[in-house]
């Protein structure tokens, strides 16, 4: 193995959130004395180049055999206890379910949607009053951890997953209505996971449509 590590970062939603913590990840990485100083940062499959370790990190498709065989690794972090919670939007659909306690699972990517081995699981803890933003940092800065954790011992050993499998669908804009019968406590964690700009909460009222943006007063 070589001294240093080639780093490759994919991400190829123009509209991810995590784009602003891209900037973070990068200075994290660079600290890492395996780590090779000049790093590839790649917003399409087409703009990556031949390296060590590729971070496939909010990404809308899957990365194909021949794509996959550019770097020795290729890396993905998933908000969820793999085998199960495996498809979109997990740490979404575990927070509107009231859960607190989110697991993060760092595996190597495959052909089959999140079906890898996994080299760390870890959580992402929070109180249950936490709005979307800041469900999105706490993720962001266990993902960093997680990525210089991955770098710092690589090369690590692989961890079959184990058990039976379950899957999230694609959410969509009716996931994100309100009910005008029900209380806002009881739709508070459907009020937690929505984004103001591009998935905005709404309801319906005497065939009218209308929009509901929700943000922390206490900030």
């Amino acid at each position: 193995m070589r001294k240093y590590i080639k780093i490759s970062i994919l991400v190829d939603n123009p509209k991810s959130w995590f784009h602003s913590y891209i900037g973070n990840l990068i200075r994290e990485i660079k600290k890492v004395k395996k780590v090779k100083s000049k790093l590839c940062f790649a917003k399409k499959v087409s703009d990556l180049r031949q390296g060590d370790v590729l971070f496939i990190l909010s990404c809308d498709r899957l990365i194909g055999k021949g794509e996959l065989s550019l770097h020795r690794n290729n890396i993905v972090i998933h908000a969820s206890d793999l085998p199960k919670g495996r498809g979109w939007s997990p740490m979404t659909w575990q927070v509107e379910s009231g859960k607190n306690k989110i697991p993060i699972c760092l595996f190597e990517a495959s052909e089959e949607c999140d079906s890898g081995d996994y080299y760390i699981k870890s959580y992402v803890s929070l109180d249950g009053t936490e709005l979307i933003d800041k469900i999105r940092e706490k993720l962001a800065k266990k993902v960093i951890m997680l990525i210089r954790q991955y770098l710092s011992s690589y090369p690590m050993k692989t961890v079959p997953q184990t058990g039976k499998s379950s899957h999230y669908r694609r959410r969509t804009s009716r996931d994100n209505e309100l009910n005008v019968n029900s209380s806002i406590k009881r739709q508070f964690n459907k009020m937690r996971v929505a984004d103001n700009e591009r998935y905005p909460l709404h309801f319906t009222l005497k065939n009218k449509k209308y929009i509901v943006k929700i943000y922390d007063g206490t900030e």
